[in-house]
């Protein structure tokens, strides 16, 4: 009786908080900056963004230019291009570059198609991603009826459009961070009139307005430069290809099973430097740093389903008093969940990409997610790994179902869903019996998407149990943290005034006239030691020899020493000196000494 008395109270409850929060919120079309927007003359084709510092040029004569490109990077995996006048050509899906005498190819490697010249997108080395162009010669371009787009633009692939997680990690994180290093300008981090060139061929998608944010030319898709004119090539007059991979945190299982990328180096900074960014450009108003304390449950309709959502939503309202607002793809645009999360105390989801919106929480909230029945929490973390990061401030936690009546299967959906059905009865009562997915490579695996695919029955006490040590967790964090940003390495800089000289040490006080060499040697510390804070202060030697490839080294607390040891009269010394504060924070060699003798 008192499960249907919950189960009526939270699907109440439930609608009530759906229309509330709906009626609170207006679909708002994205706002861009003035006058930016694609002007067409029809008899050259020309695309340009009014208002964005690009007047109406007249096409170049690539015959007599022809194309250029000016690469960075050691290999295609870190390869970026700045072209000028690359060209496509829709009829065979081909990138060209027009070989002439002024043309300049910078950075390019010899052999580029080994086994490519870029990628296209922030996976690493997928074959799918990887660029390359046809070689013609400028003697070719009159074959061609050319299309120009002037001023810039960033030319790559989306991964999966439809998929959040794969959008904000893999697209457009890499894509801020690729355009503040590509691009400049005063007043944004970014050219914002660099218009984005989509070539993976996709539809647009649900998320689009989340790519049309970043730039205020529209968005081309590859539909748009597809031609029934087998002669036409679409060329622009200065784009940008290739994406840094800095912020990427996790790889999905394509060549090992999936997890954290090794040396993660995007910090919680630069991922709210990123969010920031989105929630202006949506023109959604600064979360602030104090927020309402509500919890925000992820709900899903078609597959993956809470089987008892409302139960737990209700259980949540009476255990903690705090509001419970539903929030799913269904009845929430992107910029509606990226609003409402942004400023939630806590984020409940079953394990799916929704979850990536946890990087727009507030700092100091708490993630909490929902794995189906044998499910390993420990062996997918792209949610806890994000929480995880330096400075991110987030409190993580997972629920993992482990009672298997409380489940529920579908062995009849689409084997891309999950079902079984099209496997041979052995397999389907192994994997039906099976009581963990054992590691496994992205993406098929039968048992994979047969368990993820679930719906879960959640066993409300010790869910409630589970978000009760996450609050402890987070209330400990944050009582104990410094207000020092963990990730702010400040180094020491090189040490002022290094002066050497060799001379005459008495090694026995009763025999004066007995002595030996010594090297004696002085510096002032860094200059900017003076503005840092520090525990310890040290100092690294190292002592070499004119006629010995020996290094001597030593650790000293002082600014000033002499050494003894090996130290001859007639030698001469090369020495280096650095600081090291706080233990691990080493500073640079100042330039080495010579010390000789007088």
């Amino acid at each position: 009786m008192h499960q249907v008395l919950y189960l009526l109270s939270g699907l109440c409850l439930g609608f009530v908080l759906q229309v509330y929060i709906a009626s609170m919120y207006k679909d708002g079309s994205l706002q861009s900056s003035p006058g930016c927007h694609n002007d067409s003359v029809p008899r050259n084709h020309r695309h340009y963004s009014r208002g964005c510092s690009i007047a109406s040029l007249p096409d170049p004569d690539i015959a007599v230019e022809g194309s250029s490109a000016w690469c960075t990077g050691t290999n295609h995996t870190n390869r970026m291009c700045k072209f000028r006048n690359l060209c496509y050509a829709p009829k065979y899906d081909n990138f060209v570059f027009f070989h002439g005498e002024h043309s300049i190819k910078e950075g390019i490697p010899n052999n580029r198609f080994d086994p490519t010249l870029l990628e296209m997108n922030s996976i690493f080395d997928h074959n799918a991603q990887y660029f390359n162009f046809v070689d013609l010669k400028t003697t070719d371009v009159s074959k061609f009826n050319i299309e120009f787009y002037h001023g810039k633009s960033f030319v790559f692939n989306r991964f999966n459009p439809d998929n959040l997680m794969h959008v904000l990690h893999d697209d457009l994180l890499p894509l801020f961070f690729t355009l503040k290093h590509v691009t400049s300008d005063d007043s944004e981090q970014f050219d914002l009139c660099t218009r984005l060139v989509l070539m993976e061929g996709f539809k647009p998608g649900e998320y689009l307005e989340l790519y049309q944010s970043f730039s205020d030319s529209p968005v081309v898709m590859k539909s748009d430069l597809e031609s029934a004119d087998s002669d036409r090539l679409v060329c622009f007059r200065t784009s940008f290809v290739g994406m840094s991979k800095l912020t990427v945190w996790y790889q999905y299982g394509f060549t090992k099973p999936q997890g954290p990328v090794d040396n993660i180096q995007v910090t919680g900074t630069q991922i709210r430097d990123f969010t920031k960014f989105v929630r202006k450009r949506l023109n959604l108003e600064e979360a602030g740093s104090s927020f309402d304390q509500y919890i925000v449950l992820l709900s899903r309709k078609i597959n993956r389903v809470v089987t008892n959502e409302a139960q737990l939503m209700l259980a949540l309202i009476q255990e903690f008093g705090m509001r419970v607002v539903s929030v799913s793809q269904e009845t929430h645009t992107i910029r509606q969940q990226i609003d409402i999360i942004s400023k939630a105390f806590i984020l409940v989801g079953v394990h799916g990409s929704l979850l990536s919106l946890a990087m727009f929480l507030p700092q100091d909230s708490i993630v909490i997610e929902i794995f189906p029945y044998a499910v390993n929490p420990d062996h997918y973390t792209p949610y806890k790994t994000l929480a995880s990061l330096p400075s991110m401030k987030l409190t993580y936690a997972a629920w993992r179902n482990t009672q298997v009546e409380n489940t529920v299967t579908h062995p009849e959906y689409p084997p891309h869903l999950g079902g079984i059905q099209h496997l041979n009865n052995e397999r389907q009562r192994a994997i039906m019996n099976s009581d963990e997915v054992p590691l496994h490579l992205c993406c098929k695996d039968p048992q994979w998407l047969f368990r993820i695919y679930q719906d879960t029955f959640v066993d409300v006490s010790t869910f409630l149990e589970t978000v009760k040590d996450a609050i402890s967790k987070r209330t400990h964090s944050t009582q104990t943290s410094t207000s020092v940003d963990t990730e702010l390495k400040l180094f020491p800089w090189k040490v002022i005034n290094l002066t050497c000289q060799i001379v005459n040490v008495h090694s026995d006080k009763y025999a004066p006239e007995d002595t030996n060499a010594g090297l004696q040697l002085s510096w002032q510390p860094p200059w900017n030691l003076l503005y840092l804070e520090t525990n310890v202060v040290k100092y690294e030697v190292w002592i070499q020899s004119d006629n010995d490839e020996t290094v001597s080294a030593y650790i000293l607390p002082m600014t000033e020493y002499i050494f003894t040891e090996g130290i001859k009269h007639h030698s001469t010394y090369d020495v280096w000196v650095r600081c090291i504060i706080n233990d691990n924070l080493i500073g640079p060699f100042v330039s080495a000494s010579v010390c000789a003798p007088s």
